[in-house]
């Protein structure tokens, strides 16, 4: 009895012990970062937004990489991950936590990191930090063989990517917790598309391709690359304007490079349900010039485009796609 009785007060005190709370850090190496989402100015996605009836793309995140940055912005000297969530009493969303970072000047970039399709390179240097999307598989390059330009790759869309930066960050020294609010907004541009079309009826899908965009952002001063233009693809629905039918879609991309001109050529891509591929390609530089497409990021095309009735009947009785779904 006596040594079980030692032994349990051994016991005892070893989980009265586990149970104290300490610090993980040194408050003078911690701050908490809190990084604000605004994404209320987004065309197409919370502002402006032309057509209701079909999905606006997604700028939700819960997770955000904090990478820190020598005073020149040469070097990456620390990162880390925050993912805790909140809303603040204006109603934006934001993502925090805890972060070591020492007493000192930096370079602070902080960017959601939950993107599918948008990717990070160059994260060495402040200055060469660039976000791209992925080029398109061979098989829808193929498709599109003849339609991109002569100097156009084909990418996916990206997906948005919230950005934050404090080019001059000087964390004092400090006992107690610090906290850093930053702000982050968007570096992608959503825009809306839509061409009249007869005998949507008849499609089983469709896509498109716009040439003439920016392939890339250097998010740290961020900067669009204009040197090489990009074609960006993606997926159309079949809805209506005023009892009109339409194809159209919401997609993202880098933004127009300014400079492009006889350039800006989207091509339409209709597979019918008898197995006819429909393609044509038409130019925009006079819609990217109207009010609609430069103030709130509408393009809307007079053009109609006219789908064949198929040669032989379907089989199966299906295969098209219904209004707002491909």
């Amino acid at each position: 009895m006596k040594s079980f009785g030692l032994w349990s007060i051994a016991l005892l005190m070893a989980i009265l012990s586990a149970c104290v709370r300490r610090p993980l850090e040194d408050m003078e190496d911690m701050i908490r970062l809190k990084v604000i989402m605004k994404v209320n100015g987004i065309n197409n996605v919370t502002t402006n937004i032309y057509n209701e009836k079909i999905p606006v793309p997604d700028v939700s995140t819960g997770m955000v990489r904090a990478l820190f940055y020598t005073p020149e912005g040469d070097r990456l000297i620390n990162q880390s991950f925050i993912s805790e969530t909140g809303v603040t009493e204006n109603g934006d969303a934001y993502v925090t936590g805890y972060i070591k970072a020492l007493p000192g000047e930096y370079k602070l970039l902080c960017y959601n990191f939950d993107t599918e399709t948008t990717k990070i390179t160059e994260e060495g240097r402040f200055e060469g930090i660039t976000a791209y999307a992925p080029e398109v598989s061979d098989y829808l390059n193929a498709r599109f063989e003849g339609s991109r330009g002569q100097y156009d790759k084909i990418h996916y869309e990206p997906d948005h990517l919230m950005v934050a930066r404090e080019e001059n960050l000087r964390i004092s020294p400090h006992t107690s917790v610090t906290t850093i609010v930053t702000e982050a907004a968007s570096v992608i541009d959503t825009y809306y598309l839509q061409i009249y079309v007869e005998g949507g009826q008849y499609a089983s899908s469709a896509s498109a391709i716009l040439t003439g965009l920016s392939a890339s952002n250097k998010i740290g001063p961020n900067h669009r690359e204009s040197e090489s233009p990009t074609a960006v693809y993606f997926d159309l629905v079949r809805s209506d304007d005023k009892g009109k039918e339409v194809l159209c879609t919401t997609f993202n991309c880098f933004g127009k490079i300014e400079e492009a001109a006889s350039n800006l050529n989207v091509t339409f891509d209709v597979l019918t349900k008898d197995g006819q591929k429909l393609q044509k390609t038409f130019n925009l530089d006079k819609v990217f010039q109207t009010e609609d497409a430069r103030e709130r990021h509408w393009l809307l095309m007079n053009d109609t485009l006219h789908i064949p009735k198929p040669i032989t009947p379907p089989s199966g009785g299906g295969g098209g796609f219904k209004p707002g779904v491909i």
